[in-house]
Parts: structure tokens; sequence; C-alpha cells
């Protein structure tokens, strides 16, 4: 974190992302994971992301969030997941967002993904 609240990755410093939220839906990020234009983050309990998570996941880490956003200007869509939605994964992207990095959140979480017979692993 720099001195003046904002945070930066590899030198970069990123100006907060005013606004709500953008939900992804359930095949738009199965898509964009599919044609690798989204880092899909779990921010679930790692209790539960090794029961079931979305094939092509990876669990939250901040680091990885902040430096994929300073790399690339965003060349990836960031979506994050917990297992509805509304909560968790909220949260993070709220945090994220004040911090320069444009993150989303799937639509329906963990939840919204199966209800779609979408694959878990």
């Amino acid at each position: 974190m720099d001195t003046d609240g904002t945070a930066s990755a590899e030198g970069i410093v990123m100006p907060p992302i005013m606004g709500p939220i953008p939900y992804l839906s359930s095949s738009a990020v199965r898509d964009g994971l599919s044609q690798g234009t989204v880092l899909l983050m779990d921010v679930r309990p790692v209790r539960d992301i090794v029961k079931r998570a979305i094939i092509g996941a990876q669990p939250y880490e901040e680091g990885v969030a902040l430096s994929d956003a300073a790399k690339g200007g965003g060349a990836k869509t960031l979506v994050l997941y917990c297992d509805q939605g509304r909560y968790r994964s909220v949260q993070v992207a709220e945090g994220l967002r004040t911090r320069g990095v444009a993150a989303s959140v799937l639509q329906g979480g963990m939840s919204g993904w199966m209800a779609q017979g979408y694959g878990t692993g």
C-alpha cells in the first residue's frame, strides 16, 4: 500500500474504480475461461475449495489480482466468486476496486454456476 492509500504493483499506481460492481453470467464466465480472457478467482474458504471448485478457477490471492491488473491493464477480466455471489466476493471486489483493480463478480456464485449444469472439480 502506498502512502496515499492506493495500491501499486510493479511500481504502477492505480486510481480507484468508481461505480457499481459488474456481475457476469455463468455463460459469459464459462466462455471467457475457454477463450482465456477471464481470470476466475475463488474467494471461499480453502475447506470449501477443496470439496468443489469451478474448473479453471484459482484460489484468491490479492497479490496475483493486483499483479495481473498492473501487467496488462486488465488483459484478462478478473471475476471473483463465492457460494452465492452476494457477500464475500462482493466485499473482495469492492476492496480491489478501491485499489484500482477492475474486479467483477460471478452472478449467483458457485450455486448459480452449478444451477446451469456447468462443471466443477
